[in-house]
C-alpha cells in the first residue's frame, strides 16, 4: 500500500490526459527509440575476486528427494552481504578453516575473466564457488541494466538489490579463453558460441554501489569457466557512470539510518564499569535490534553482553557490580537484577504492565519504581475534554511510586492521588525522596505549574517545598542539605532572569538553581551565557558537572560550588550528549559527536588536568571508508550590529574554482542548529550530493545568553527573516564559488514556518522546502496539541484577540499571494504538534493562486518521519526537490513520483 502521497497536478489534467491518450502513446514510442539511440554501456575494468573454493556437495545430495544441485548453491549465503564492502587483501575464513582473500584481477580485452575451478574440477560430488565484486559510481539518479555472461551459474546484486540469476551451465565443451595471466584468445576463438547470460534492472541513486556476482561451477557444461559483465543505461550520462575498486565513498541515506546508535550510558558507583545501551535497525529493517554491553572504564573492553528482549533502563546498585535493567515484550515489562560477579540474573518484577523508571536506594536494599494506571474506557467515539492536554492521548493516565525489597521482593505503594507523581531524587541517607506533580488548567501563563515535594519514607508524609513553572530535573546535594534544580529563567520569579528591562525571558533557556533547606533559591547560572542541558552533583568530589549549549556546540563544565566558578572541560567532541558520574569515584563517561564524526563514548577522569579517552566507536566499521566534506565556521554582522554565527558544509572534493548550488538551513526558533552528526536534516548528506550547505543561527536561539534568546519572544520571524535574508546575501557575496541563481532554503517545524515566511518576503531563493511548517499562527496555537504551551513562551501574553499584528501579520498564509518561489510542503498526517492543516492551508492557497507548489503527505507519521521506508522516501524527496529546481535535474523527482511537473 502506498502511504506517501504527492499533490501537484490539477484534477482537470486527468480528463485532458485521457483525451490525448493516442498522442501520448505515439510520443512514448518515439521516446523509447530515442532512449535506445542514447543508450551506452560500460564494462568492468577491474574486479575484486574471492578465489574459487572447493565446496563439496552435502551428504545425501544425490537422493531422489531432497537432492542438492548446483542451482541450490546459488541460494546459499556463503558470504553475508549485510554491510559487505570488500577491499583487496581482505581475508575470508571459511567454516572448514580454509582462508581466501579478495584480490584484484583484470578482464581480457573482451571483458572476460577466466576462473580456475581448483581442486574440485571434475569431481561429480563437488562444486566450485567464487565471488567477484566491483564498485559502481552513479553521478545522478537513473535506471541501469546489468548483464552477466557466464559459462556456468551466476547470481548478481547491485546496491543491495538482487538483479539476476543464471541457473544452468552452458552446453558443450568450449575451449578456455584467456583473461589476464593466461594466453589470449585468437580472432577465431572470439567467434565461438556466445556464453549464456542473464540481465536485470535497478534504479541507482547518486553515490557508490557494490556490484556483487556469485559464480558456481558444478559437474557438466563447458570446461571453460569464465564470466563478464556490462552495465547499460539510458538515463545516466557517460560521465555519470563508471566502475573501479576504491572502497572510498561518500555518505548515503542508508549510512544515516542503519548506523549503530548509543541510547544510554551508565557508570558503576566505583567508576570501573560502564553499561552501554546500543541499537540498530535489523537486517530486515522491519524493527530495531537493541542490546546491552558492560565495558571497562579503563579501555572499553567488553565484560558482558546481554542480547534479546531489548534491555533498557540500566540502574546500578550502590555497592558491588550489580545492576538492574528492564525488558519489554507484548506491552509487559520485567525488572531484572544482574550480578556480574556470580553471573546470576533474576527477575524482581515479572510481566508488569505500564512499568516506568526505577532507581536504587542508597543502601542497596530496595528499589523505588513507578507504575502507571489507565482510567476506565470512555464511550466509543464520544469524549468530553477535561482540559487542554486532554486532547492528547494519555492525559488521563496516572503514574505512582512504589518501593520494592530486593531481598524478599515485598513491595509497598508510596504515592496516590489525582495527579501523577514523578521521582526526582533519593536522599543520600535513604530516608526521604523528592517527587514532582504537574498541575494543568491554571488560568495564567504558562497554564501549568509544577509542585516539588519531599516525602518521608518512614511516615509517607509529603512536604510541599516549591510551586514553580518550567521546572525540570531536581537532585539532592551529596549531604542532602540542598537541592540542585534546573528550570527556565522565570521558574522562581525573577531570581534567574537576566534580560533588559521591557524584555520577557525565553523560558526554554534552561538555568541551574540551588535551593536551600530553608527554601531560599540561588541562581547559579544567571551570569553564565551557555544554556544548561543537564547537571549532576558528584558525591565523590562535591562539584556539579553540567552539559551546556554554547552556541551550536554542547560543552562540558565543572561548577565549583564553594568558588562559584565554571570551568570548561576538554571533551574532543562538538556536542556532548549524555553524561554519567560515578557516585564513589571522581570519574565520568559521556557520549558525544561532531559535525563529521558519528556518536562515540568517552571516559574522563575528573582529576584536574585529565583528558578524555575514547572507549567505544560504534560506527567505526560502518564509516571506515566514508569520506565527508569539510565544515568551517562562517559568521556575519547584521545591519543592526548583531553577530550571527554559522557554518558551511562543503562537498567532498570541493573545488573553489567551480560554481556550486547552495542549500540554506535554519531553525529560527528557540534553539540553535546543533553540530551533532547526522540527524533528521543531515547537512553532510546534502553536501555529499554536490551542495554547499550554509547553516546560520538567527536571533532568539539559546546558548548565546539570555538577552539573545529573549529576542525569540513575540517576534515570530520579524527579526529572524531579515537576518536570514541578510546572511544569505552576505554569504553569497563572500563566496564566489556559490551560484547565486541556484540557492534553496529549508526548515522544519518553526523552521518550516520560517521557510513559508521567507518566500513571502524575498525571491532570493530558487527553491524552498517546509517540513511541518506553520502557515497560520492562530490555527497552530489553537489546534496543535501543545501549540498554546509553546506559545506561552514564543507569544508570551499575546493571543489572537489582542495581537493581530502577530497572529495575522506574521502568518505566511495571509501573504501567500506574494510567494513566487517553488515550494515543497512535507507533513505527516498524524502530526499532533503542528497539525497537517498548516500545510494543507498553504497548499490550497498556492494552488488557487496557480503557483509552483508540491505537497507530499506521509500517512500515519507524526511531527518526525520515523517509519524506515517512509523516512528513506522523505530524505530522498528533499534532495530530489532541490535537484529538480537547483540543478534542473528531474530524474530523482520523477523516479519517486512520476513526471508530475506541469508544463
Amino acid at each position: 500500500m502506498n502511504t506517501v502521497k504527492v499533490f501537484g497536478v490539477n484534477s482537470w489534467l486527468l480528463f485532458s490526459s485521457l483525451m490525448l491518450l493516442p498522442l501520448f502513446f505515439s510520443a512514448r514510442l518515439l521516446s523509447e527509440e530515442e532512449k535506445k539511440s542514447s543508450s551506452h554501456s560500460i564494462g568492468v575494468s577491474k574486479w575484486l575476486l574471492l578465489s574459487p573454493i572447493s565446496a563439496p556437495a552435502p551428504a545425501f545430495h544425490d537422493g531422489k528427494k531432497g537432492a542438492f544441485e548446483a542451482a541450490d548453491h546459488l541460494e546459499l549465503t556463503l558470504v553475508p552481504r549485510h554491510r559487505l564492502w570488500p577491499m583487496s587483501g581482505e581475508e575470508v575464513t571459511w567454516p572448514d578453516g580454509a582462508v581466501s582473500s579478495w584480490h584484484e584481477i583484470e578482464p581480457s580485452a573482451e571483458g572476460l575473466v577466466q576462473l580456475d575451478p581448483g581442486e574440485a574440477a571434475g569431481e561429480s560430488s563437488s562444486f566450485s564457488v567464487a565471488y567477484a565484486a566491483a564498485f559502481v559510481e552513479a553521478g545522478g539518479f537513473g535506471k541501469v541494466k546489468v548483464t552477466v555472461s557466464s559459462s556456468h551459474l551466476a547470481k548478481a546484486w547491485l546496491a543491495g538489490e538482487e538483479l539476476l540469476t543464471k541457473k544452468k551451465s552452458d552446453q558443450g565443451e568450449r575451449e578456455e579463453k584467456g583473461g589476464k595471466g593466461s594466453e589470449a584468445a585468437g580472432e577465431e576463438d572470439s567467434k565461438d558460441e556466445k556464453m549464456g547470460e542473464a540481465s536485470g534492472d535497478v534504479e541507482l541513486h547518486s553515490g557508490r554501489h557494490l556490484l556483487l556476482v556469485k559464480l558456481v561451477r558444478g559437474e557438466g557444461g563447458p570446461k571453460d569457466w569464465s564470466f563478464a559483465a556490462t552495465i547499460e543505461s539510458t538515463e545516466l550520462g557517460k560521465d555519470e557512470l563508471f566502475t573501479d575498486l576504491s572502497p572510498r565513498r561518500g555518505m548515503t541515506v542508508d549510512d544515516l539510518l542503519d548506523m549503530t546508535a548509543v541510547s544510554n550510558v551508565s557508570l558503576s558507583p566505583d567508576g570501573e564499569l560502564v553499561a552501554v545501551n546500543l541499537s540498530e535497525h535489523s537486517i530486515s529493517r522491519e524493527g530495531m535490534d537493541r542490546w546491552l554491553e558492560v565495558r571497562r572504564f579503563s579501555d572499553g573492553s567488553v565484560v558482558r553482553s546481554y542480547r534479546g528482549a531489548s534491555p533498557s533502563g540500566v540502574s546500578w546498585a550502590p555497592t558491588s557490580h550489580q545492576f538492574s535493567f528492564v525488558t519489554r515484550e507484548d506491552k509487559k515489562s520485567t525488572l531484572w537484577h544482574a550480578d556480574l560477579k556470580t553471573g546470576e540474573v533474576r527477575a524482581l518484577l515479572s510481566d508488569v504492565e505500564r512499568l516506568g523508571s526505577h532507581a536504587w536506594a542508597p543502601d542497596g536494599k530496595s528499589i523505588i519504581y513507578s507504575m502507571g494506571e489507565e482510567p476506565e474506557k470512555i464511550k466509543a467515539g464520544v469524549k468530553r475534554m477535561l482540559d487542554l492536554p486532554d486532547r492528547l492521548g494519555g492525559f488521563r493516565n496516572r503514574s505512582y511510586l512504589y518501593q520494592l525489597s530486593v531481598a524478599s521482593l515485598a513491595r509497598r505503594r508510596l504515592t496516590a492521588g489525582e495527579l501523577t507523581t514523578n521521582l526526582g531524587s533519593i536522599h543520600p541517607a535513604g530516608t526521604k525522596l523528592l517527587f514532582v506533580r504537574s498541575i494543568t488548567g491554571t488560568k495564567v501563563r504558562p497554564f501549568s505549574k509544577t509542585e516539588l515535594y519531599e516525602l518521608d519514607l518512614k511516615t509517607l508524609v509529603p512536604e510541599l517545598l516549591k510551586v514553580s513553572s518550567w521546572l525540570g530535573r531536581v537532585q539532592y546535594s551529596p549531604d542532602g542539605s540542598q537541592i540542585l534544580a534546573l528550570g527556565g529563567p522565570s521558574s522562581f520569579g525573577d531570581v534567574g532572569v537576566a534580560v533588559p528591562a521591557g524584555s520577557i525571558a525565553n523560558d526554554y533557556d534552561t538555568q541551574a538553581y540551588l535551593i536551600s533547606r530553608g527554601g531560599e533559591v540561588e541562581a547559579i547560572s544567571k551570569a553564565f551565557h551557555p544554556s544548561v542541558q543537564n547537571a549532576v552533583w558528584s558525591r565523590a568530589d562535591g562539584h556539579i558537572y553540567l552539559t551546556a549549549q554554547v552556541g551550536s556546540r554542547v560543552g562540558l563544565f565543572r561548577y565549583v560550588v564553594e568558588a562559584k566558578e565554571y570551568i570548561p572541560l576538554s571533551t574532543g567532541v562538538d556536542v556532548v550528549g549524555q553524561i554519567s558520574v560515578a557516585p564513589h569515584a571522581a570519574r565520568m563517561v559521556f557520549t558525544g559527536s561532531s559535525s563529521n564524526v558519528p556518536m562515540t563514548v568517552h571516559s574522563l577522569d575528573l582529576k584536574p588536568g585529565s583528558r578524555s579517552q575514547l572507549i567505544l566507536e560504534p560506527g567505526e566499521e560502518q564509516f571506515e571508508h566514508v569520506e565527508i566534506g569539510k565544515v568551517k565556521d562562517w559568521s556575519f554582522n547584521t545591519s543592526a550590529g548583531t553577530r550571527i554565527q554559522g557554518r558551511v558544509h562543503f562537498p567532498r572534493g570541493f573545488d573553489e574554482s567551480k560554481k556550486y548550488p547552495c542549500i540554506v538551513y535554519y531553525y529560527g526558533g528557540t534553539s540553535p542548529v546543533g553540530r551533532s552528526f547526522g540527524g533528521r536534516y543531515p547537512k553532510n548528506l546534502w553536501s555529499e550530493n554536490g551542495y554547499v550547505v550554509y547553516v546560520l543561527q538567527p536571533s532568539g536561539a539559546t546558548g548565546y545568553g539570555q538577552e539573545f534568546s529573549a529576542r525569540h519572544v513575540n517576534n515570530w520571524g520579524i527579526t529572524v527573516a531579515d537576518e536570514i535574508i541578510q546572511g544569505t546575501r552576505k554569504f553569497l557575496s563572500a563566496h564566489s564559488f556559490v551560484d547565486p541563481d541556484r540557492v534553496g532554503c529549508i526548515g522544519a517545524s518553526y523552521g518550516g514556518f520560517m521557510t513559508m515566511l521567507l518566500v513571502t518576503r524575498t525571491d532570493l531563493f530558487a527553491a524552498a522546502i517546509s517540513h511541518a511548517g506553520i502557515s497560520s499562527i492562530s490555527s497552530y496555537w489553537g489546534e496543535g496539541f501543545w501549540g498554546y504551551a509553546y506559545s506561552a513562551v514564543a507569544s508570551a501574553e499575546s493571543y489572537p484577540w489582542n495581537r493581530p499584528d502577530v497572529y495575522v501579520d506574521q502568518s505566511p498564509l495571509f501573504a501567500a499571494d506574494k510567494i513566487t518561489t517553488p515550494l515543497l510542503l512535507l507533513h505527516g498526517t498524524g502530526d499532533t504538534n503542528v497539525p497537517p492543516g498548516e500545510s494543507e492551508q498553504m497548499y490550497t492557497a498556492l494552488r488557487v493562486l496557480g503557483r509552483d507548489v508540491e505537497y507530499v503527505r506521509f500517512e500515519g507519521e507524526n511531527h518526525w518521519i520515523l517509519d524506515y521506508e517512509k523516512r528513506v522516501i522523505w530524505m530522498r524527496t528533499i534532495l530530489a526537490w532541490f535537484d529538480r529546481n537547483l540543478k534542473k535535474d528531474n530524474r530523482s523527482w520523477d523516479g519517486l513520483y512520476g513526471d508530475s511537473k506541469e508544463e
